[in-house]
Formats: structure tokens, sequence, C-alpha cells
């Protein structure tokens, strides 16, 4: 064999060799994450296997899914059920998750009251498009007038 067939052979086992080590240790680092808990929402089965105490909180249900976009964004471990009686939703998560859900309310409610300051732009097209049909409903009007007295 040539010098040159003997340095492939080489290279060839010294990156088969690195490629094995590096899929060792990513099976490894996915085998020790398998077990912990992801966090954001779960059922309540989950939620209790994780031994910590959980809090409800009742919620309506025209923002539940508002409610489920901020808890996911703060990391919250949360479950969420439908009262089918009432209508309204009930929020079990971790009670050391308050903080987080008392900081995401606040934020979410400055924003929302922000907002509702702002016209929308849709509000105000369709506004102006009323006005514009009630003013030719108008002009239409005062020139229906203007040729009967004309006859």
């Amino acid at each position: 064999m040539s010098i040159l067939g003997e340095q492939a052979v080489h290279v060839t086992l010294e990156a088969t060799t690195i490629t094995a080590h590096t899929l060792r240790d990513i099976i490894i680092k996915l085998l020790e994450n398998a077990h912990k808990p992801k966090s954001g929402e779960q059922s309540l089965k989950k939620l209790n296997i994780q031994k910590e105490s959980l809090v409800s909180v009742d919620y309506p249900s025209d923002d539940i899914v508002q409610l489920r976009k901020m808890l996911n964004r703060y990391g919250v471990d949360f479950c969420v059920m439908k009262n089918r009686g009432t209508g309204r939703h009930s929020v079990f998560f971790k009670s050391n998750d308050i903080n987080k859900v008392y900081h995401g309310l606040e934020r979410w409610i400055d924003s929302t009251t922000s907002d509702a300051g702002k016209k929308s732009i849709y509000k105000a097209v369709s506004n102006a498009q009323s006005l514009q049909a009630a003013y030719a409903a108008r002009n239409n009007l005062i020139n229906k007038k203007r040729s009967d007295r004309n006859l």
C-alpha cells in the first residue's frame, strides 16, 4: 500500500473515532435531560408528579389563548382545565412560579390597557366609509330637491 493510501485510511479512522465520540456525548446528554420535566403547558398528572404544591386560579374563557402564550413565554409550568358547568377555565401552576405569573400578568395588563387608547386602523376606515356613504346620501337628497324645484 502506498503512503497516500495509508494516510487516507488513518484520516478516515480518526474521523470515524471523532464522530463516534461526538455521537456518544450527544446520546449521553439526551439521556440526562430525558427525565427532566419540560416547562410550559402540561397535564395535571405531570404537574403532580413533580411533587410541588399547586395553586389554581379561575380565569374567564375569553382571553385564555393570551394567558397560555404569556405563561409559556415566562417558562411557567401550568395546566388549563375547562369547567363545563360555568364555562370558565381553571389554571393550575406550581406555587414557586407565583412571582413569574404575577409579573407576566402585570405586563400583559399594561400592554392591553396601553393598546386600548389607540384607534384601530380598521375602525378608522369603516368610520370614514360610513361618513362618506352618509355624505353621498345627503348630496343625492339635496340634488333631488333642487331638480324638483326646477321642474
